[in-house]
Parts: structure tokens; sequence; C-alpha cells
């Protein structure tokens, strides 16, 4: 593990994804009926690597946002005239392509008051019910 000072940040390297990377890991294209909203949007596909580089907090230049391909299709992103929005699927290290799972990064935690919980549950359900009236 990379020692980070505190002027620095510590980054995750994402690729665009292309045809020979889902042709080598046998992955599925993005597809108008199990994707809309990627499928339809100018949004471009992003993979994770396991290559992590530091950097100077003086040398940021821009900011970017890659998100879940489940938060892109719950139809609560708002992407108009969003310029540095990506969205992502996949981990590709190794030679193997794993699933990303949107939980890790914005689950709930055991630890929550009941009320927080209870409101996240009514957001999920509103969410799910406005992707399906959308879509």
């Amino acid at each position: 593990m990379e020692v980070v000072q505190l002027d620095q940040l510590r980054i995750r390297i994402f690729c665009l994804m292309t045809s020979d990377i889902l042709c080598q890991h046998s992955l599925p294209p993005i597809t108008a009926s199990l994707f809309p909203m990627a499928a339809l949007t100018i949004v471009t596909e992003v993979y994770a690597t396991n290559t992590f580089k530091s950097i100077q907090r003086d040398d940021v230049e821009d900011v970017i946002f890659v998100l879940p391909s489940a938060e892109l299709e719950s139809g609560n992103v708002f992407i108009t005239g969003s310029t540095n929005l990506y969205f992502l699927r996949y981990f590709v290290d190794n030679n193997t392509a794993t699933t990303f799972s949107s939980a890790e990064f914005f689950g709930w935690h055991v630890l929550q008051p009941l009320t927080v919980r209870l409101f996240h549950a009514l957001n999920m359900l509103s969410c799910s019910i406005k992707k399906l009236m959308y879509h």
C-alpha cells in the first residue's frame, strides 16, 4: 500500500470500455433493452482498474463523475448538460472482469438510526416506481 502525503490525492485509474475488452472477457454490450438510459445518452462507459496513482492536489485540473450503471439507470441522475459524466459496470484486473456492485459505495450501514433506514427504503421504493413509470 502506497503512503499518501497530506498534500496528495490517491486516485483510481479508469479506462474507456472498448469492444476489445468486451470480447476478451465475453461481456455483454450496452443494449437499449437492458440499459435504456445508457444506450440513449452520450454517457461513456469506463471500467475500473486496480491501478492507483498519487498526485499532488495542485495538479488536479478537472473532476470527473463515475456512476455505477444501476445509479444511471435509476432515473435519479440529471445528465442534461453533463460533460464529465461516465458510467461503470466492471472492474478489470489481472485479465479478469468482475461486475461492479454499487452496494459497497451506496449501501446503508446497520448502525444508522431507524429513521434513516426507513427513509432510505422509502426513497428506494420511490425510485423504483419512478423508473417503472418512466420506462
